[in-house]
């Protein structure tokens, strides 16, 4: 899989040339320039051109504005045509695009749940207790009474949450932890921390591969 800045180098050749010889021109260059500048003489660069008594004709001058000028007009129109030529998103671009951001977002608070399952899992090391199966149809009493309990039943609440809405949002995406749904028997602490770890990579993953279906864009590994 390319690095983004190898994939903008590539989508947009020219652009990237243009931006890059300008970097050079106005910030590389003139550092460059100034670090060896002193190794040949001890005058500074307008003294020294006085110390030659060099002139340029207004004729002269007027050629080289009138050069440059043009150069700089044909670098803005070769960077216009590049940026114009891409075709316009359709609508089902569009929404495509929009669906990989909204599991992107998923993506987070799937990361979230993995942080808050972690922070619960202490809670009840802490109060000597074992959150042994915490996704299990019997791990939550019928009367909650200890705050441990309820952490877990409001996390569970959470997980339970964002299945039910990813199912809604993009029926075709899969992963463990949606295809196993809630409740889940039988999955220990660690392995429900790595199911969501897991879960949270492949939204991520399903949302690149919409913007590259919505961009008309090809994967390049």
């Amino acid at each position: 899989m390319s690095l983004p800045p190898l994939k903008t180098i590539k989508n947009h050749p020219v652009v990237s040339a243009v931006v890059g010889a300008a970097v050079f021109l106005l910030w590389s260059f003139p550092q460059w320039f100034g670090s060896i500048w002193p190794l040949f003489t001890d005058k500074t660069l307008p003294e020294w051109i006085a110390d030659k008594r060099w002139t340029v004709s207004a004729s002269t001058s007027a050629w080289l504005t009138l050069v440059i000028g043009l150069a700089l007009a044909v670098l803005f129109a070769v960077t216009l045509y590049e940026v114009r030529r891409r075709p316009p998103l359709s609508e089902v671009g569009i929404a495509a695009i929009e669906k990989a951001g909204t599991l992107k977002s998923y993506a987070g608070q799937a990361d979230w749940l993995a942080a808050r399952l972690e922070e619960i899992w202490h809670q009840f090391n802490n109060e000597n207790k074992k959150l042994l199966y915490p996704l299990g149809k019997r791990v939550i009493p019928d009367e909650i009474k200890e705050w441990t309990d309820k952490e877990l039943w409001s996390f569970r609440l959470l997980y339970r949450s964002h299945i039910g809405a990813l199912k809604k949002i993009d029926p075709e995406f899969h992963s463990s932890l949606v295809d196993e749904d809630f409740p889940c028997d039988g999955q220990d602490y660690l392995t429900v921390k790595r199911k969501i770890e897991d879960h949270a990579r492949l939204l991520r993953e399903r949302g690149n591969l919409l913007v590259q279906q919505g961009t008309g864009r090809k994967s390049s590994g």
